[in-house]
């Protein structure tokens, strides 16, 4: 048996935990806040998957990039 797992996840699975991640902070006050909330999130995660990962730091709020010292 191979000792290294690798565990592939889709855009799916992250929009999904985002998602998740999102709602532990606060109650949805509906179906449809849940759907375009999850909608928000799959949707930035595509567009993110297209783009070339030198680019990625453009996406980064101002705070965050502070913080990498970029």
């Amino acid at each position: 048996m191979a000792d290294n797992i690798t565990i592939s996840r889709n855009r799916f699975d992250v929009a999904m935990e985002l998602t998740n991640l999102y709602f532990s902070t606060k109650t949805p006050k509906s179906p449809e806040e849940i759907k375009e909330i999850f909608t928000d999130f799959f949707m930035t995660v595509s567009s993110i998957s297209v783009v070339s990962t030198s680019n990625l730091p453009h996406f980064l709020p101002d705070d965050v990039k502070k913080k990498l010292g970029r």
